[in-house]
């Protein structure tokens, strides 16, 4: 394969990852080791991408990851709902971590 049709390749698989995330959680993210892109490539394919979902994007690198965000999301009640679950389900596992802490600190198992 050429290196055109490599690049080509991974833009295509790109955006079509980043936007199976923007439609199920309203981002995309992933690791600078993982990229297979430059980072400035794989941010014009967000911004490529929401642009053709019409949706307004911000992209920007921090420490060792790359992101894109959905800056409406969420924009409808159907959104809303999976913001929400989400939300739910990140306190879920914290408490029931935190629970399972306690737990073993009073068993003395820690």
């Amino acid at each position: 394969m050429t290196d055109h049709r490599f690049a080509e390749r991974a833009r295509s698989v790109a955006a079509a990852d980043i936007r199976e995330r923007f439609e199920a959680v309203g981002s995309a993210q992933v690791y600078l080791s993982d990229l297979v892109l430059p980072v400035s490539e794989w941010r014009r394919v967000a911004r490529h991408v929401a642009h053709g979902l019409g949706r307004p994007v911000e992209t920007l690198a921090v420490a060792d990851f790359v992101v894109a965000r959905l800056r409406d999301w969420p924009r409808d009640d159907a959104e809303q709902r999976i913001t929400e679950a989400r939300m739910r389900a990140a306190v879920d596992a914290v408490s029931s971590r935190s629970i399972s802490l306690h737990a073993s600190e009073v068993d003395g198992s820690v």
